[in-house]
């Protein structure tokens, strides 16, 4: 594997494990997160208790979609990536960059309409480390040439 696509291959790796880290955290948690709370400016015991379940049960299913997300990235990352396969090339950024650019457009409606604080930097840079991974194995992308030749 050439220099570029070690780089890449620890960008990749990064996000994957940051996705799979907050699908974890909202899979397993039972509580809401503390922008969660303040968006919602209503003491959380104050909702009935089928609300917070409701709640809570969104924050499950996203973090359901984030571990699988992460899973997919990490299969793709560890097997064709590795292998040198162009295609994973193209697939491992468009899967990142989809799945942190709908976070990052809910999170920016979420700042816009409530007094909530939620962690939209953290995904600025987990999209800029994945548009770091697929400058460096798409722009030069050596495999696929290789191959023509």
């Amino acid at each position: 594997m050439s220099l570029n696509n070690k780089i890449a291959f620890v960008c990749y790796l990064l996000v994957s494990l940051l996705l799979m880290g907050f699908g974890a955290r909202y899979y397993f948690w039972n509580e809401l997160m503390p922008y969660h709370l303040a968006g919602l400016a209503v003491p959380w015991e104050s909702l009935p208790e089928t609300v917070r379940f409701m709640f809570l049960e969104f924050m499950h299913g996203v973090g359901a979609g984030f571990m699988t997300i992460s899973l997919a990235m990490l299969t793709i990352l560890f097997i064709p990536f590795r292998r040198g396969e162009c295609w994973a090339n193209w697939t491992l950024p468009i899967l990142g960059l989809t799945v942190l650019g709908l976070l990052a457009n809910m999170l920016c409606r979420i700042i816009e309409n409530t007094p909530a604080n939620p962690p939209i930097t953290t995904i600025a840079v987990a999209a800029g480390v994945i548009v770091l991974g697929a400058i460096l194995t798409i722009c030069p992308c050596k495999c696929c040439k290789t191959d023509k030749e």
